[in-house]
């Protein structure tokens, strides 16, 4: 038994209504509708379940008092309309209400059919680790990527920083190859900082034109230990267009 209290009076919700409510969208819904009276005629006021409802009422009504007192055609529109046709379509698939309601996001049910949670990440869930490898690790993370995608590969912490080390040294060598074999002129860019924990920085970029179009390149990010004069600063120029091979393309430092 349910109680469904209405100003001063109580209404035992019989489980014999409730127990026909099986059908999946009954699963966007709360499961104990209140009971209202419009023009004395009593009907079920079912609450959308969605956290930030887009219909005009967040409330759908049903009549007791008509022939098709148990049809959830109103519930269909209001859902598809909320959460969209595709989700609704999917979750009619399921056997029942708790099938879909027990199914959380990217969770499978039987015959590997992907079903959907009306449920939203919270803040925390998709928050991000300060860790940029270990992010993979977290559990809210990995929820987070696999929504609607259970099957998805993550890779691990380590695997992730060998990969980038290898792309960038892939890249590296492209870029340094491009600038190397280009027949124009170069120009580059430099931009130094210090962020309010004092550590410095350094950025270096090109310029130049391929096939009539400008081209600009982060080449790199470095990290100035020391202060930035005009000779420390040249010193690490320097040595970056050294190990791209391009020290002698530049005619001014």
């Amino acid at each position: 038994m349910a109680f469904v209290r209405r100003e001063k009076k109580t209404y035992v919700y019989p489980d014999r209504l409730s127990k026909d409510w099986t059908w999946p969208i009954y699963a966007f819904f709360k499961p104990i509708p209140k009971i209202k009276y419009v023009d004395k005629k009593r009907c079920h006021k079912f609450e959308c379940g969605a956290k930030y409802c887009k219909g005009k009422s967040c409330y759908v009504r049903r009549f007791l008092h008509t022939a098709d007192k148990n049809s959830s055609g109103n519930l269909q529109r209001h859902a598809k309309k909320c959460l969209g046709e595709d989700v609704i379509e999917e979750a009619n698939n399921a056997t029942n209400a708790d099938e879909v309601r027990n199914t959380t996001a990217g969770k499978q049910k039987g015959k590997g059919k992907v079903m959907f949670s009306t449920q939203q990440h919270t803040k925390a869930e998709a928050r991000y680790s300060l860790q940029p490898f270990d992010i993979v690790k977290d559990r809210a993370f990995v929820n987070l990527m696999k929504t609607g995608q259970p099957k998805t590969y993550i890779p691990s912490p380590s695997t992730i920083l060998r990969n980038v080390k290898v792309v960038f040294a892939k890249t590296l060598e492209h870029v340094a190859k491009l600038l190397q074999e280009h027949k124009g002129a170069l120009n580059f860019i430099t931009d130094a900082w210090t962020l309010p924990n004092h550590c410095s920085f350094i950025a270096f970029s090109v310029v130049f034109e391929v096939n009539s179009e400008q081209m600009i390149l982060l080449l790199d990010f470095i990290e100035v230990a020391k202060s930035h004069t005009g000779l420390h600063l040249a010193t690490v120029f320097v040595s970056m267009l050294k190990e791209l091979g391009i020290a002698d393309k530049a005619s001014m430092v």
